[in-house]
């Protein structure tokens, strides 16, 4: 049976840095790592934030594969590889948070969504029919 959707569970340690504060640690966080080829260039990226709420991210998955082997990333969301942590930087207008995931672990990851869908082949599982319709173009 094939795998239809990639599911980890990341630990990543978090820091914070809301407008309204100083940079502190939240410690290790379990970041739900979710992709589906119904989505293929992306993947999602969900953790629980200093405030108990349900944090969600949808973010490239040429940026985080990217990030692995140098920095990647404009805006919102960047990556800077170190030898044994990834540093993923997320920006929004409320704040600022920095996730350290050990690199090992984002790597197979990444390489467990390439292997249900190859680098290069997302768009042939794009139904584009519906994405046209939904958009109201067809």
């Amino acid at each position: 049976m094939t795998a239809r959707t990639v599911t980890r569970k990341l630990l990543a340690h978090l820091f914070i840095d809301p407008a309204t504060a100083s940079v502190r640690s939240l410690g290790r966080v379990s970041v739900q790592w979710h992709y589906t080829p119904a989505d293929p260039y992306a993947v999602e990226l969900a953790f629980t934030d200093a405030n108990g709420g349900l944090v969600v991210w949808s973010i490239a998955r040429d940026l985080l594969t990217d990030g692995l082997t140098g920095p990647a990333g404009l805006g919102d969301v960047r990556m800077l590889p170190g030898p044994r942590r990834i540093r993923m930087e997320l920006s929004s207008p409320t704040g600022r948070a920095a996730l350290f995931f050990v690199r090992d672990d984002l790597a197979e990851a990444i390489a467990a969504t390439e292997r249900l869908v190859p680098r290069g082949d997302e768009s042939a599982r794009i139904d584009w029919d519906d994405e046209l319709a939904r958009l109201g173009v067809a």
